[in-house]
């Protein structure tokens, strides 16, 4: 028989360092399996082209990026939840007028701008103070339940109170279930990526980080029915 090279396997400190490492990541596959269980739960129902975002105006989300961002910081909102409720209420479009007679980027109805000093629901900067303001409002009345707050958003307190939930209204459901969807697909994690590959001595060894002088490198893909 000719010589035959057999790769030496990892020590046992390697070992339990990719026990850990697969630990980790398969908890990681956990939060995403249920993200992806929410997510399908939100988007029953809505259209491939609302998903797609590509009805989102571009230009005028980019225009308003920043005004979005400062707002929501010194509210302690996530900026991402705050565009989807612009995108759903206005499509970022500071003149919207709805059938209710809402107004603005945030739609704000004239109730609603008065409690919080609006003078010109158009102007986006008044606009988006207050409708941010609002919504931290009631993140806080409903101890952070995102559907209620968007449902009392939508809807009215009082709707909210009165149903003792999210409110049977085709629209303010609707209203909710965009949102999230947009928030949701918006705040997922990136994919942490991670590799199988040998490193100088020819040990089998799995990172996120591919060593200089590494060979045979090759993706890990973690799927439902295998983790390796």
């Amino acid at each position: 028989m000719g010589n035959f090279h057999r790769p030496r396997r990892c020590t046992r400190g390697k070992r339990l360092t990719l026990v850990f490492a697969a630990f980790l990541l398969l908890a990681g596959w956990g939060a995403s399996a249920q993200d992806e269980i929410r997510l399908a739960r939100l988007t029953e129902g809505l259209s491939r082209s609302f998903l797609s975002g590509h009805w989102i105006d571009g230009e005028r989300r980019i225009r308003y990026r920043h005004q979005v961002q400062n707002f929501s910081h010194s509210r302690k909102l996530d900026p991402r939840l705050v565009e989807a409720v612009v995108a759903v209420e206005s499509n970022f479009n500071p003149r919207a007028v709805s059938r209710k007679g809402a107004a603005g980027l945030m739609q704000l109805m004239p109730q609603t701008a008065k409690q919080y000093g609006v003078e010109n629901r158009f102007d986006p900067i008044e606009n988006l103070a207050a409708g941010t303001r609002h919504l931290r409002a009631l993140l806080d009345r409903y101890e952070g339940n995102l559907e209620l707050a968007l449902a009392a958003y939508n809807a009215g307190e009082d709707a909210v109170e009165r149903y003792g939930g999210v409110p049977p209204y085709p629209e303010t459901r609707n209203f909710v279930k965009k949102v999230l969807a947009l928030y949701y697909k918006a705040a997922r994690p990136p994919d942490s990526r991670f590799y199988r590959y040998e490193d100088e001595t020819g040990r089998t060894c799995i990172s996120n980080a591919v060593p200089a002088g590494a060979r045979n490198v090759s993706p890990v893909v973690f799927t439902r029915r295998t983790n390796f």
